[in-house]
């Protein structure tokens, strides 16, 4: 409920003058309350994404046995995020490594390889040129990993994020793209007007008209 006795739904809202909703909430937050109770929103609309950051993460069913086999993850989580930045062309010039750390006091989870109660743990380190080299890339994460000084079996999952240089960074495809006209097809009528062909640019209907030219030509031969 509301501080305001005469607010307490969404429906108050739209009944509720503009005057009414400036003289409660203020100017600016009553005007726009005003607006968004009636679907009103002048905002600019954003078509481009910037990509600031990319990271993978495995946060169930994490156990080690061995120093030598959290380094081996350490360093699978790298290989996975390079491939991703090799397809979307870009490098990292941050490396940012989360772990999700054993509570200390708190009992295992009842449920299988769940993480239970956790610590989560956050420590970076810059790549000053930026990369997209997998030993690199490596070199830094291992390098966090230890200076974060977790045994490995209190690690209960794991995430690895890189961030991008402002030069370097993905734009996604404009959403504009998604509502680009389409080549109309162009379908002309035969002048004869006992053949039904439709003569026309797309694929699909060449292979129809083909395919009735054919059925017509095999009536012909069979008729006496």
């Amino acid at each position: 409920k509301s501080q305001w006795p005469l607010i307490e739904t969404v429906y108050d809202l739209q009944a509720a003058s503009l005057i009414e909703l400036q003289n409660m909430f203020g100017k600016n937050k009553g005007k726009k309350l005003y607006q968004n109770v009636r679907g009103i929103d002048t905002s600019p609309l954003e078509t481009e994404h910037e990509r600031k950051s990319l990271g993978t993460q495995v946060s169930w069913g994490v156990r080690f046995l061995s120093e030598k086999q959290t380094i081996e993850f350490v360093n699978g989580l790298c290989e996975e995020v390079v491939g991703r930045m090799k397809v979307l062309e870009i490098k990292a010039k941050r490396v940012t490594l989360k772990v999700k750390r054993h509570k200390n006091g708190y009992s295992e989870s009842v449920k299988f390889m769940n993480p239970g109660e956790i610590d989560m743990i956050s420590k970076s380190s810059p790549v000053f040129t930026p990369t997209d080299d997998t030993k690199t890339l490596s070199a830094h994460a291992e390098k966090v990993y230890k200076e974060m000084g977790i045994p490995f079996e209190d690690i209960r999952g794991m995430a690895l994020q890189v961030d991008l240089p402002p030069k370097l960074k993905h734009t996604h495809e404009d959403l504009t793209s998604f509502f680009k006209p389409v080549k109309p097809t162009t379908i002309q009528q035969n002048n004869n007007p006992n053949d039904n062909t439709v003569v026309s640019n797309s694929p699909i209907k060449k292979s129809c008209n083909e395919k009735r030219k054919e059925n017509t030509a095999q009536q012909d031969c069979q008729q006496p």
